[in-house]
């Protein structure tokens, strides 16, 4: 016989029975947690062969698995393989797999990722895959015939998710997902806000999905220069107004005038009307996506545009402006009007090299009932005139692919500026929104997964990069080289970013990403290089930011070229006085150079002045290259000083309260204390202390902390669920 605990609630049959399909987001979050029991079972060899509503308990907030294993409890007690009935498998035939109805004697928890797919598909259409047939009929029907695209019966599901259950209903195993992991990350990415579905009612996380996680003190105590090198990538820093490399730079990109370039900034709103504001953007980013696929020429990418609006100032002319920041010779502006009910949009073509008017289109008309009829209309004729001033026996280009809902492109658009302003999150949303309007907008899917990346949540930008990759042949060869760059770096592959960083910096020499690929596959020389032409060419070098400063410092430091590195360093650290990437820069150079006193008082700026984050991490870097230069009591000096940073006394209180070295623990809490006055911690020092209080078993008081720790704007991530230390806290 075997045991089994009373549960109170129902089933997920009693609530299909009553409900018929779910929404989208209840849905999600029963198949995550299921997928995720799933995980923890297969992890230790178990597979559950019967997946079904009938087996999922909904008790309370809570989603249970029950009947694990029975199926192959029984037929390993008996001793008997055989089929229930004749050519009936032990399952369930509405959700059984393939492999399953044919009774194959090999079966492995690709089964169970069938199921899932199979309850997923129910929860969703209010219907299994399969229905209105015998038993028989429907095993056969798992084995030979394709079900339905979910998506066909409830248009509401977004289609990604429609895709990830697909998968799990592929015919054969090594077309599904391959483990129960793999499934529960791609439905993480449809459980979180801004991804198309609404969450359902927020509620704790099972101990079971964060147990497998690794905990936050074992990822901040891995190697440490790794940690510390992090700091280069994510700190950018940006050139003050008026500062001397603004004159020395200006006409860098001017000087370097593209014969075929092409810019094409936003067009001007002269209809009155708020809600058309966008519409600007919108002709401008459409007409450089026919420009770039009709390889009419060169064209500065839409994305550079779009941060030279943003930094343009008041008064300043328009043509001058975008072809010194571009290098682009020719810079295709205009403007649109109402006229009745007709929206009305003119362009004209401006060669900035003569200053002379080049070409106009227009008036074109459209209705105002369909802003896009208008676009097209006047994109077909730009495009000829763009093509006949390089070539005057051209032949007519084409207008490919279908426009974007206007809806849609007011989304990306919001999402863009937004990202621009560096508000990642908030851009996020928007991109996701654009995405649930039109769930094949490439550039929406390259920039979200883009935005994704920036937050740090790698596995999801992965997930919508794969996404991105079915709609390759519609892109741009711009947006292909972003799709290629980001699925380089996703795959590990530095010799791809390389090769990709030399197309980028085809496509876009202003913004480019060569010496990025070079320092990634370890060409440090051609880094250097590739990072001073960059430097050179830049009309106004309020785009050297983040990576170019810590491709270029770094390369130089690994080539032992130290003097030159400083100089560097000291002229990103004037960029931007508070950044911890360009104090690191400035800091490992003269560690590099043994100017240990120098060290010190930059060391002490650096805690006067710049960002509280990562202050531990930027005195134990220059620290660790200090020692390495051969200056140990200098090293251990900085050393010591990293432990009084909250991210190094958190690690060792809890460590210590781990150990059962209470003293110690309370000694750095006293250190966390003393940070939280500190601007812009946003409650990280609190939090640490709950994880101490909670190490040493004090769980009220880590309660206590928790709540201070949200109320100073620490965000409940994933931290919340997988730190062992709160597992007390879990019911």
């Amino acid at each position: 016989y075997y045991v089994m605990p009373y549960l109170e609630g129902e089933s997920l049959r009693d609530r299909l029975a009553r409900e018929g399909e779910l929404p989208v987001a209840e849905a999600v979050k029963i198949l995550r947690e299921v997928t995720d029991a799933l995980a923890a079972a297969h992890d230790v060899g178990v597979v559950h062969r019967d997946i079904k509503p009938d087996n999922i308990m909904l008790s309370g907030r809570h989603v249970v698995v029950a009947d694990f294993g029975v199926a192959k409890a029984v037929s390993e007690a008996t001793g008997r393989h055989e089929l229930t009935t004749k050519g009936v498998a032990l399952g369930t035939p509405a959700y059984m797999a393939p492999e399953q109805a044919a009774a194959n004697e090999h079966i492995d928890h690709r089964a169970d990722i069938y199921a899932v797919g199979a309850m997923g598909y129910e929860l969703l259409s209010g219907r299994p895959p399969f229905t209105g047939m015998t038993a028989q009929q429907v095993l056969a029907a798992h084995v030979t015939e394709a079900p339905r695209p979910v998506t066909e019966l409830r248009d509401t599901v977004p289609v990604g998710l429609g895709d990830v259950l697909m998968r799990c209903l592929a015919k054969k195993p090594a077309d599904r997902w391959q483990n129960a992991e793999e499934l529960l990350q791609q439905l993480e990415f449809f459980a979180t806000p801004g991804t198309g579905v609404t969450p359902a009612q927020t509620q704790p996380t099972t101990a079971a999905s964060g147990a497998k996680g690794t905990p936050l003190w074992m990822k901040v105590a891995a190697p440490l220069a790794l940690v510390a090198l992090l700091i280069t990538v994510w700190f950018g820093v940006r050139e003050p107004a008026g500062s001397e490399t603004d004159t020395a730079a200006s006409g860098g990109a001017a000087s370097e005038i593209r014969a075929d370039g092409f810019v094409v900034v936003p067009f001007v709103n002269q209809t009155g009307v708020d809600s058309l504001a966008t519409l600007g953007s919108v002709l401008a980013d459409y007409l450089t996506g026919q420009v770039s696929r009709n390889r009419i020429g060169w064209v500065a990418p839409a994305s550079t545009v779009r941060e030279l609006t943003a930094e343009r100032t008041e008064g300043t002319e328009a043509v001058p402006y975008y072809a010194g920041e571009t290098g682009a010779r020719y810079v295709v502006s205009g403007s649109y009007f109402r006229q009745g009910d007709a929206l009305m949009v003119q362009a004209e073509v401006s060669d900035a090299e003569t200053s002379e008017l080049v070409a106009s289109v227009g008036p074109v008309e459209g209705p105002l009932t369909d802003f896009m009829d208008a676009a097209t209309a006047a994109t077909e004729q730009v495009l000829v005139v763009l093509a006949r001033i390089l070539d005057p026996a051209a032949a007519p280009p084409s207008v490919g692919g279908n426009p974007r809902s206007y809806a849609a492109y007011q989304d990306y658009d919001q999402g863009l500026e937004l990202w621009v302003q560096g508000d990642r999150a908030r851009a996020l949303e928007f991109l996701y929104r654009a995405l649930e309007k039109d769930s094949s907008y490439a550039e929406a899917l390259i920039m979200a997964s883009t935005t994704e990346w920036n937050l740090g949540r790698i596995p999801r930008a992965d997930t919508v990069i794969q996404i991105a990759e079915r709609y390759r042949d519609q892109m741009s060869p711009w947006d292909v080289v972003n799709l290629d760059w980001l699925q380089g770096w996703f795959a590990g592959d530095r010799e791809e970013i390389y090769r990709v960083g030399r197309r980028w910096a085809e496509l876009d020499p202003v913004r480019g990403g060569d010496c990025r690929g070079a320092r990634m596959a370890n060409r440090l020389r051609e880094a250097v290089e590739d990072c001073m032409k960059w430097y050179d060419r830049s009309y106004d070098r309020t785009g050297l930011i983040g990576f170019f400063w810590s491709d270029l410092t770094i390369s130089l430091h690994l080539l032992g070229e130290h003097e030159r590195e400083l100089e560097h360093a000291r002229t990103a650290r004037e960029y931007n006085p508070s950044s911890q990437g360009a104090f690191l820069h400035e800091g490992v150079a003269l560690a590099a150079l043994g100017r240990v006193d120098e060290v010190r008082v930059l060391m002490e700026e650096a805690r006067t002045h710049g960002d509280a984050f990562n202050q531990g991490s930027l005195h134990r870097q220059v620290a660790m290259d200090l020692r390495y230069h051969g200056h140990e009591e200098a090293a251990q000096e900085l050393l010591e000083e990293s432990l009084r940073r909250y991210e190094e006394a958190g690690v060792i209180g809890s460590a210590a309260a781990a150990l059962g070295d209470r003293e110690t623990a309370l000694a750095m809490e006293e250190v966390l204390m003393e940070m939280e006055a500190a601007p812009y911690v946003f409650g990280i020092p609190a939090r640490w202390r709950a994880l101490i209080r909670a190490q040493l078993g004090e769980m009220d008081t880590a309660v206590q902390f928790l709540e201070e720790a949200y109320a100073a704007g620490s965000a409940f991530g994933m931290w919340i669920h997988y730190q062992p230390q709160l597992d007390a806290l879990r019911g």
